[in-house]
């Protein structure tokens, strides 16, 4: 592991550290740190989908500190932190070691990132697992390991924050095509058993019954409330989700998304180069959901789009150092 980026994610832990939430953020938090002790998401401790790995990630570190709020708020801190290793490794094998540095430091500032990894919920988490996911997938091209394990742990992600399940058998569907259908019953094997892993004991807490029936509740509330068949119209939706970029990312942001785009369009023809092609099926596989089914009301839900952001304009600064050096000067001075 470069010493740089140990550095900047020390740093980056005890900055969050420093931030951390002294408080339950809301009541999803609330519903976390009552899971911790009576875990029931028939009661909603915490509420349907149950995210019992995060809770039993949560309980690991209660068992030490003894403090439903410190311990929630401190693994979202050290996942938080985490979380930019396997990017900066993704973003090494396909744009180089500065680039990677640069993009890993832009990923670990972002306004939404930080504040999240400093309160008790579960997206922090979430992200971590998922990018874990990505980069074990992405070596799989190469290796049958890898992707195996990549398989498996994406089986257990879901476990941790089930609203990651689009990217995660995006990427893995990805794959099994790129390989083409290679070692496909291997890989679904390894995917069912990371996923029967907490699958079983969740059935086994809470009835079968009980549980088709808090998640046909919780997926009849998406439905009527947060998907395009509630009130909100479908061209409200971008509006909405143009106000939590405003709020999660801020302004700051909108150079790097203009640098992408700019990238994306000067390079259609090679979308279909693998890195191309993982970067944008990964953004794609959650900004779909997101404009169709997915609770706009607060800027953490936008957060997924956060890695898949970052891996792009990665690939933009190593085609751009390629082809106009300027441009990367130009992209640093708007990352400062």
């Amino acid at each position: 592991m470069e010493k740089k980026i140990l550095i900047i994610i020390i740093v980056s832990f005890v900055l969050r550290l420093m931030f951390l939430s002294p408080w339950l953020e809301d009541w999803d938090s609330v519903q976390f740190a009552l899971g911790l002790h009576n875990f029931s998401i028939a009661t909603h401790q915490p509420h349907p989908p149950g995210y019992p790995v995060y809770v039993f990630l949560g309980r690991i570190f209660n068992s030490f500190f003894q403090n439903d709020t410190l311990s929630l708020t401190l693994l979202s801190a050290f996942l938080g932190s985490l979380s930019a290793i396997p990017l900066f490794l993704m973003l090494k094998g396909m744009a180089g070691r500065n680039v990677a540095f640069i993009c890993s430091i832009l990923f670990l500032v972002v306004p939404l990132q930080f504040s999240l990894s400093e309160v008790a919920l579960s997206n922090i988490p979430g992200m971590f697992f998922t990018i874990s996911v990505a980069y074990l997938l992405y070596k799989g091209r190469v290796s049958k390991k890898y992707l195996l394990t990549g398989a498996f742990v994406g089986g257990i992600t879901l476990g941790v924050r089930l609203a990651e399940w689009s990217v995660v058998l995006s990427l893995l569907i990805l794959l099994l095509i790129y390989k083409k259908g290679k070692d496909f019953i291997k890989v679904a094997m390894a995917f069912l058993g990371g996923f029967l892993i907490w699958f079983i004991p969740l059935v086994i807490l809470t009835g079968w019954r009980n549980l088709l029936t808090t998640y046909s509740n919780q997926g009849l509330y998406i439905l009527n409330h947060d998907s395009t068949a509630s009130n909100i119209g479908f061209w409200a939706r971008p509006q909405m989700i143009w106000g939590l970029f405003l709020n999660g990312y801020t302004l700051y942001f909108l150079p790097v998304i203009f640098f992408t785009g700019f990238y994306l369009f000067k390079t259609k023809k090679n979308l279909f180069q693998f890195d191309n092609l993982f970067a944008l099926v990964w953004l794609l596989s959650y900004l779909l959901p997101l404009i169709f089914v997915y609770n706009l009301e607060v800027p953490r839900h936008i957060l997924p789009l956060l890695p898949s952001l970052v891996l792009t304009f990665g690939l933009s600064l190593n085609w751009a150092k390629k082809y106009r050096a300027a441009l990367i000067l130009i992209s640093s001075i708007f990352i400062l």
